[in-house]
């Protein structure tokens, strides 16, 4: 299993972002944040940020326990 995830690690990363950015479009920009309206763009972006952010982490973490540091 761990080979398989191995071999196909981009693709869960891509998905997994492909994934993170859909549903953060859907949530903020559908409407739910009516209120505030001039803020919707600052919204979306600290939320994609924040994503990719914790992707990153994640991935250097596996990267450092997988090389022995």
């Amino acid at each position: 299993m761990k080979s398989f995830y191995s071999k196909y690690r981009i693709l869960f990363i891509l998905v997994f972002l492909f994934a993170f950015i859909s549903l953060v479009d859907v949530v903020v920009l559908s409407g739910s944040f009516k209120g505030i309206e001039n803020y919707k763009h600052l919204i979306y972006m600290a939320f994609l940020v924040g994503g990719v952010i914790l992707l990153l982490t994640q991935i250097i973490k596996e990267d450092d326990e997988k090389n022995g540091s």
